[in-house]
């Protein structure tokens, strides 16, 4: 799954996945939307309803915003949305794997694409 947040800049992010690295076709994720006290936990949950019988071994790329992003990344990585965070650039992207389900602690970081990877795509 490519999810990305609802503003147009992270939608162009993600076409850049598919158009060029033949990605799935990106799903808008309201809850990746740049919001005050956004709870990573309440992605998850939807992540898990999502992904059920997709896939044993669900790959989701996920395009959004700081400092939402980078706690959403801290929380599936180590269970904990209040370790530290990633610092993303504008435009990058991060491709987790989260075995047999979702879970916060479960995820492991295949890849994370700064904007000059992405670009360079194109």
């Amino acid at each position: 799954m490519v999810l990305t947040s609802p503003l147009v800049r992270t939608a162009q992010t993600a076409g850049i996945l598919h158009r060029q690295a033949r990605w799935p076709s990106p799903r808008n994720c309201p809850l990746l939307a740049p919001a005050p006290g956004n709870d990573p936990q309440r992605l998850l949950a939807w992540l898990s309803r999502e992904s059920r019988g997709r896939a044993d071994n669900p790959l989701v790329v996920l395009v959004g915003h700081q400092p939402d992003l980078g706690q959403l990344l801290a929380c599936c990585l180590t269970g904990s949305a209040a370790s530290e965070t990633f610092d993303l650039k504008k435009m990058g992207a991060a491709l987790l794997h989260f075995p047999r389900r979702v879970r916060a602690g479960r995820a492991t970081l295949l890849w994370l694409a700064t904007p000059k990877m992405l670009r360079a795509l194109r």
